[in-house]
């Protein structure tokens, strides 16, 4: 309770590695960022979003911070799962990029079946940052004890399933779709047993952003034209092989000068497809630029690479934010030689909270390996 008019929630999190996808103007990376679930009571509820940024993040183009706040995904059982795709109309509210520290976006909310995705993030995809997330809901008419909103993180335990390849771009996709040697690129054998609703995402990683060696205006981070191929594989097809042809309903996804291709798909049960990356018109890729392949389905898959399984994806645990400590600037000013009263309760707070966060994700450690009863 923030007085007797607000209720208040907060996030403390970061954009690191994978997790830094930038804004949803790219057309893959945004939806690595973490994405957090709203839900609201009554009608007509007032709520202020805020994002902020430590007091020394450099007001720069890469750390412009900006929310979006999306509708959740329609199906229910997709309700807890992030959001991968975008529609019309999705976007609720939207406060863009900023060169400042902190962003706001007040909007006025009603209940609905699938709760709200909050996305907060930095413009620029890569750029790293701690950050705050702040809610507050207008609770004057609360009634019942009723909580006015609640909001929780996309939980790996209630999200899509996903398996994740990365390699060069150089040594996995050097022909083109219409060459003969494409087939020699990199083949991702994916399968499932069950029927599955299925993202395939195809990502460039690496780009440089700096433009200042190119002539003129720049409007965007030159990204190499990328597609890839999406063919079902035949029944009696050994799995340990690569395909030496392409069947006639094969989909080829063109190739475009984005950060990344995708496609939305139902999979059959019991059926297995070979995804073939390329890169268009037959362009070498610098060195450093990787290849990413991405699958999230609703059902467990199997992705393996050159027909053999995918080893498990590495698991990185993000590091440990340390919050500095809570100054007053009003107590700093006056009292320079003593501790400000609202640090000391700050910061038994901060690690009430830490030590609350710690338990919250053990548990989802322990739901998720025991399943339901």
């Amino acid at each position: 309770m923030a007085d007797d008019r607000w209720l208040r929630a907060t996030v403390r999190s970061r954009w690191q590695d994978a997790t830094a996808g930038g804004g949803p103007h790219t057309a893959c990376a945004w939806r690595h960022n973490y994405q957090w679930l709203l839900r609201v009571a009554r009608p007509a509820t007032r709520v202020v979003l805020t994002l902020s940024l430590p007091s020394d993040a450099a007001a720069t183009g890469m750390h412009a911070p900006a929310l979006a706040l999306l509708r959740g995904n329609a199906t229910p059982a997709d309700h807890l799962r992030r959001k991968l795709s975008l529609a019309e109309g999705d976007l609720v509210a939207h406060a863009e990029p900023q060169l400042e520290r902190r962003v706001s976006l007040e909007v006025i909310l009603d209940p609905s079946e699938a709760p709200y995705v909050l996305l907060p993030y930095l413009h620029m995809a890569g750029a790293e940052s701690p950050f705050l997330l702040t809610v507050l809901c207008d609770a004057a008419d609360e009634a019942g004890g009723e909580p006015a909103f609640t909001l929780e993180p996309v939980r790996k335990a209630t999200d899509w399933c996903t398996t994740r390849v990365q390699q060069p771009w150089a040594a996995a996709a050097a022909a083109p779709h219409d060459m003969p040697a494409f087939l020699s690129n990199l083949q991702v054998r994916l399968s499932v047993t069950e029927r599955a609703h299925c993202f395939v995402f195809v990502e460039t990683i690496g780009v440089m952003t700096d433009m200042r060696a190119v002539q003129g205006m720049q409007a965007a981070p030159q990204y190499p034209a990328i597609g890839f191929v999406l063919a079902a594989e035949e029944a009696g097809h050994p799995p340990g092989q690569q395909l030496t042809q392409l069947p006639a309903s094969a989909l080829n996804m063109e190739a475009q000068p984005l950060d990344g291709v995708w496609y939305e798909c139902y999979l059959e049960a019991d059926t297995a497809h070979v995804l073939i990356p390329y890169l268009g018109g037959g362009e070498a890729a610098p060195p450093q630029l990787q290849l990413a392949v991405s699958v999230y389905t609703d059902v467990p898959h199997a992705l393996g690479q050159g027909g053999q399984p995918a080893p498990p994806p590495t698991v990185v645990e993000a590091p440990k934010v340390v919050e500095p400590a809570f100054t007053c600037e009003t107590c700093a000013a006056a009292f320079p030689r003593r501790e400000c009263p609202f640090g000391v309760v700050h910061d038994k707070m901060s690690r009430v909270e830490t030590i609350m966060d710690n338990r919250l994700a053990f548990l989802d450690q322990v739901i998720a390996a025991t399943g339901p009863r």
